[in-house]
């Protein structure tokens, strides 16, 4: 996964320069050379990507398309080899003709690129303006009519997440695909949707089976994501029969009151009550209940707490525990 993810962050700004290039274009063509003249001005291309996740931008310089063509080809070979032995395909800008299930995708979605072969049944890349937020509702939304639900991986990941690590997974049928949808953010206007389509993917990952195991209590832990700005610089989690915790290092303009509530109405939204709050000392907090399904109460507590008066840093912590 980890590299099928790299492969899909340097092809969105690959794919993004040279989508309107046909693969039969060659490089002494009229279109080749005013591609390469546009990749060696002295002016690079910059892409952010995106506000909370990176201060840094992404150059690209010189080349032309057949050295373009050929860096994408070395970039794709796996460090470690798989047993696939299918050929591998990139498409510029479009679709594989052969696409098994018809994907929905926001209005104003622009294909960028896909995949196929390799190891890799289908990965797709569009852009949207929509935030990574209402894409996942979209799918969320319209998966269901094409015989899509939510697979039983995505439940019990909860935590402190940033805006650009929301992810979500689908299965089909009895299992018979498997669909994740990760978002990332490309710069403030525009949000990536990355599609990885698995054909006859591992069992475990449309198994109930695959989250039978663990505590109730982890899985009560909601995701809880971060305003847009706030960076997770890291995280832990514990958890017991009868509590579970989880705590994450931010960084953000944001004071600890700011930051709670945009966490509290996400609380709220998941059947939390709160019962109360209160802040100071560079602190906030709110006390919560709830009751789940098996009609067991359960007391949680959000904590916020800033470093020191002047510092960007911030401790947040999520802890629940079964009520006696």
């Amino acid at each position: 996964m980890k590299y099928l993810i790299s492969i899909s962050a340097i092809l969105t700004l690959i794919l993004s320069g040279c989508r309107n290039v046909p693969k039969s274009v060659q490089e002494n063509s009229p279109t080749a050379t005013a591609f390469a003249e546009n990749l060696q001005e002295s002016t690079p291309t910059e892409t952010n990507i995106g506000e909370g996740v990176s201060t840094n931008s992404i150059e690209i310089v010189g080349g032309s398309e057949k050295s373009l063509r050929e860096f994408i080809k070395q970039w794709l070979v796996p460090i470690y080899p798989s047993d696939s032995s299918q050929d591998m395909t990139v498409y510029i800008g479009s679709l594989p003709k052969d696409m098994p299930y018809d994907l929905p995708k926001p209005d104003d979605a622009r294909i960028i690129g896909s995949i196929t072969g390799g190891g890799i049944d289908y990965a797709l890349i569009f852009d949207t303006s929509l935030s990574s937020r209402s894409i996942h509702e979209f799918y969320a939304q319209n998966l269901t009519d094409k015989g899509w639900h939510e697979a039983p991986t995505n439940r019990g990941q909860g935590g402190f997440i940033s805006q650009a690590n929301l992810y979500s997974e689908y299965c089909h049928a009895n299992g018979d695909a498997f669909l994740s949808v990760q978002t990332p953010s490309v710069s403030d206007e525009k949000t990536s949707i990355r599609l990885n389509l698995e054909i006859s993917p591992n069992p475990y990952n449309c198994s109930a089976s695959a989250v039978s195991s663990g505590y109730p209590s982890e899985k009560l832990i909601p995701q809880l994501e971060a305003p847009s700005g706030t960076m997770i610089q890291s995280g832990g989690s514990s958890s017991s029969d009868r509590d579970a915790e989880v705590t994450a290092s931010l960084q953000s303009t944001l004071s600890a009151i700011e930051l709670i509530e945009f966490y509290n109405p996400q609380l709220l939204a998941l059947g939390w009550k709160m019962q109360d709050n209160g802040n100071g000392e560079g602190a906030a907090w709110s006390h919560w209940t709830f009751t789940d399904d098996q009609k067991t109460n359960w007391l949680g507590s959000l904590i916020v707490l800033k470093a020191s008066t002047n510092s960007d840093r911030l401790f947040a912590l999520l802890r629940i525990e079964e009520e006696k």
